[in-house]
């Protein structure tokens, strides 16, 4: 899966719910988080099928397993992610039939705020699978359940993600009515910040199904309430979610407006900032001095600590710049502004990891069209450029994983390779065990992917070293279901099975070789 592309604005709802339904799916079927971490090259590098697998286990046996989950939120969890796969592997109807279980499933779940956030979720796995009227029919079922939700701002979000759904499946006029009452409810909502970007995501949405006077409105809307937001630093925030949203309507000059005011604002706080820590060591300066004629213990050197508030307050302001202009690019690579985009991009610290991405996420959107592969591959390489000098860590290693997918998806084998030997060198130089451990798992599980098996087993045989080192069970569990599965996915399935066995998570151990067994 693409995990380099990111969300630029999330809701509230959305990430509140998220984090309750990834604890639900890891509790619920432990070991279909492998559907979670391969990655969409899987379906390019093996050969139609009769029965589509993933890592040498067909997909009906994981539906199986889903099947007999202890809990409907489990369930959902599980056939999404399902179906997710079948859709890579080029089987729609089966995805259909998936997502239809999912439906049922969320239905039945109890709580009010999971209920909500599953049939959302369905709904847009669905559109995505160009399935409009089962995802109106989950978005239809979502609404009753809105009106549970005991905080206003978690119904107005969640109000506008049906809307989007609606906009999505082709219902203009019940996205357009439930964003006029999203709009309405939004007085409800206390702080200025949450309205602020309540109005914000309802500009998105009205961009999307194409009323730019009404997108005009909601973010005019957004922009009055920033003299109601006290804090200097969300409301600076706010500024440039707004810019997200100029962006994504295509009014670029008003986007760059909104940034450079906020861009100003973070200056201002650097220099307030600075301006404090001298007047602090002015006085902490006389302070040392009559400490020192006094004879009594002198404190830290305020001229030192000057310097170390002036370089972390300088820091923050070029990070915040860096980041708001990495997402207001987001914004338009979302609305397919592809030149627009690189254009901002462009002004990203060129040292920064959001650069790279930035570049790798444009690269993404022209990749998709066969017509541009040729500007997609210049776009990855650009991406690659100076990426060495960029500390070593899990992001870096990750960007390299994809960007190396990408170029396989593309038939350029030579950069694949290259950008994962990159990878791998940065997987055997991660300071934390665990994450040369998952690192080194990743990296063994892509080869598999495109039968790059001589590397593999190396790979597997060093990440069983680290394992040995883990105490904590779950970590190591993971761990050593991750190691099989890939050894079960090269063919070597004695040895996964026998790895499998060894698992200490029973829950982890008992799924997987149930999967094992009903593969064989």
């Amino acid at each position: 899966m693409q995990i380099i592309i990111q969300k630029t604005i999330q809701t509230t709802i959305q990430t509140t719910l998220q984090k309750t339904w990834l604890r639900l799916l890891a509790g619920g079927i432990a070991v279909l988080i492998h559907l979670t971490t391969g990655g969409v090259a899987w379906a390019a590098s093996i050969p139609k099928q009769a029965e589509p697998k993933f890592q040498g286990v067909p997909l009906q046996c994981f539906v199986s397993l889903a099947d007999a989950a202890r809990s409907p939120e489990s369930q959902v969890a599980a056939y999404t992610e399902i179906a997710n796969k079948y859709l890579d592997l080029d089987s729609p109807m089966k995805a259909k039939d998936i997502l239809t279980k999912s439906i049922t499933a969320a239905k039945a779940i109890a709580n009010p705020s999971i209920k909500t956030f599953a049939l959302i979720d369905v709904a847009g796995r669905l559109n995505k699978a160009e399935q409009k009227p089962l995802a109106v029919e989950s978005l239809d079922a979502a609404l009753p359940e809105i009106k549970k939700l005991e905080e206003p701002v978690d119904r107005v979000f969640a109000n506008i993600k049906v809307a989007e759904g609606y906009g999505e499946a082709g219902q203009k006029e019940k996205a357009e009515n439930l964003l006029a009452d999203a709009g309405q409810a939004i007085v409800e909502i206390i702080e200025a910040y949450p309205r602020s970007r309540a109005y914000a995501a309802i500009a998105n949405v009205y961009t999307a199904i194409g009323d730019d006077f009404q997108s005009e409105a909601a973010i005019s809307a957004a922009t009055d309430l920033l003299p109601m937001i006290e804090d200097r630093n969300v409301k600076t925030r706010a500024r440039v979610e707004i810019a997200g949203s100029y962006a994504q309507a295509g009014n670029h000059a008003k986007a760059v407006a909104s940034l450079t005011a906020a861009f100003e604002e973070f200056d201002a706080i650097r220099d307030d900032a600075i301006a404090k820590a001298k007047e602090s060591a002015k006085a902490a300066k006389v302070t040392s001095q009559s400490q020192a004629n006094a004879k009594e213990v002198v404190k830290a050197d305020p001229d030192q600590e000057l310097k170390l508030v002036q370089a972390s307050a300088i820091n923050n302001a070029e990070l915040l710049k860096t980041r708001s202009l990495f997402l207001v690019a987001g914004q338009y690579i979302v609305s397919k502004q592809y030149d627009k985009a690189l254009e901002v991009i462009s002004n990203v610290d060129p040292l920064s990891l959001e650069k790279r991405v930035g570049l790798a996420n444009v690269a993404i959107a022209y990749a998709k069209d066969q017509s541009q592969s040729e500007k997609a591959a210049q776009l990855f390489a650009q991406s690659l450029q100076g990426l060495e000098q960029i500390p070593p860590s899990i992001d870096v290693f990750t960007l390299f994983i994809e960007i190396g997918r990408q170029y396989q998806n593309l038939k350029l084998t030579e950069q694949a390779n290259q950008a994962w030997n990159q990878a791998l060198a940065i997987a055997n130089n991660l300071a934390q065990p665990t994450d040369r451990l998952f690192a080194l798992n990743n990296i063994a599980s892509v080869y598999g992917e495109y039968a790059l098996t001589d590397k593999v087993e190396p790979l597997l045989l060093a990440s069983m070293e680290i394992t040995k080192t883990v105490t904590d069970i779950n970590i190591r569990s993971r761990a050593l279901s991750d190691i099989s599965s890939t050894y079960w996915a090269i063919g070597q399935r004695d040895r996964a099975q026998a790895l499998a066995k060894g698992i200490a998570n029973p829950n982890e151990k008992e799924q997987l070789l149930k999967l094992f067994a009903c593969a064989k």
